[in-house]
């Protein structure tokens, strides 16, 4: 623990607890209960027993995993908070290539990490309206040593299973949360086509036939990466693209 509490950013404050609903929910008594305009938060829980994830689905939380929040405080002028998720992904993806830089990682549009076509890791961000501040919570979970069985068309895989290392939350947290505080901080300062550039070398399905769910219905077109504000872009069979801030790829 001492070890990693050295590795945190100045401004940050940790908070460790064994367990709890979700680090997400603690993230917004959190910004409800902080005064500080300058201070941000790392939640991390050794177990969740109501992780959510994407569209508020379950979020399996197996022990061994990592589920941690990141929290703060965002100046009222910022614009395009959703681009954060990417910002997030992209932190992340460049911390899982620290762990184990043997493996290939690549990004799903607009929150899922995988490997070799499977979900290692998933994240969520949302943003709150606190006693007349705006506040953002972004909850990442990894699946550092065992992967949950997922419905659908994608299945999950764990670091312990590909990488063949059994990796503990804070270690892993430890390459995280610096990562982390370097990209959100382009991101701040009005550097978001950096991130997006390094997104979409690392996209999966980059130039490949996707279907996607539309808030119209589904549809079908060749990937062509994000656009400079965090956007699926989508070829269609006329030549046109077409960016989505809404959808989700099947």
């Amino acid at each position: 623990m001492r070890n990693f509490l050295h590795t945190l950013p100045d401004g940050y404050d940790f908070i460790h607890l064994i367990t709890c609903e979700s680090t997400m929910d603690e993230g917004l008594l959190w910004l409800k209960t902080h005064k500080k305009n300058d201070h941000r938060v790392v939640i991390l829980a050794d177990t969740q027993t109501q992780g959510r994830g994407y569209h508020r689905r379950s979020w399996q939380s197996l022990e061994g995993n990592l589920f941690v929040s990141f929290v703060s405080l965002i100046p009222p002028v910022m614009h395009g908070l959703g681009q954060l998720s990417i910002v997030g992904g992209v932190a992340l993806g460049a911390a899982l290539r620290t762990v184990c830089p043997q493996l290939v990682i690549q990004y799903k549009w607009p929150n899922d990490i995988m490997i070799a076509g499977k979900k290692v890791a998933g994240i969520l961000t949302e943003t709150h309206e606190v006693n007349g501040k705006r506040g953002v919570v972004m909850g990442m979970g990894v699946n550092l040593a065992a992967a949950p069985l997922l419905e659908g068309r994608y299945k999950a895989t764990s670091l312990k299973e590909t990488c063949g290392k059994v990796l503990r939350p804070l270690d892993v947290l430890a390459v995280l949360t610096p990562l982390f505080d370097r990209y959100k901080n382009l991101w701040l300062k009005g550097e978001f086509l950096q991130i997006v550039k390094e997104w979409n070398q690392n996209a999966l399905y980059q130039e490949e036939t996707i279907r996607i769910m539309t808030i119209k219905g589904p549809l079908e077109g060749i990937f062509k990466g994000i656009d400079d504000q965090g956007f699926l872009r989508i070829q269609h069979p006329s030549g046109g693209i077409q960016s989505f801030s809404t959808a989700e790829v099947l």
